[in-house]
């Protein structure tokens, strides 16, 4: 994988880390401690569309990073919900081809997200 921006990479890295870390204190906690109080509840929900939110911000990055056809197979499928045969006919390619860039796209996303749990894992062990 190739990091464009050092800083917003190790930025992401720390949030997504720090994330986790408070994900397993609240694991500890509830384990130890049983029913999680209102605040709790709230602050959990809180941190989950925080944790939504900065995923959805990691995905952007990785598909701009993707070739452009691929990058742009994936945000008609995704983002605008087209088909293979609309996409196919918008881009001028072949359904086949369009398959192709959905599979590239879909297999770099992946490696991104496997190498990143890597990461994670390296990182906070």
């Amino acid at each position: 994988m190739e990091i464009s921006s050092l800083p917003a990479y190790l930025g992401t890295a720390v949030k997504f880390a720090v994330f986790k870390g408070m994900a397993r204190s609240k694991k500890r906690k509830e384990m130890m401690g049983g029913e999680l109080l209102d605040d709790d509840v709230a602050h959990n929900e809180t941190e989950q569309r925080l944790d939504a939110l900065f995923m959805d911000e990691w995905l952007r990055g990785v598909v701009e990073e993707l070739p452009e056809k691929a990058r742009l197979v994936f945000v008609y499928s995704r983002d605008e919900q087209l088909s293979i045969k609309e996409i196919a006919g918008k881009m001028d390619l072949s359904p086949k081809s369009v398959e192709y860039h959905m599979t590239k796209a879909l297999k770099a996303i992946r490696e991104s997200i496997r190498k990143m749990g890597i990461f994670f894992q390296s990182f906070l062990s």
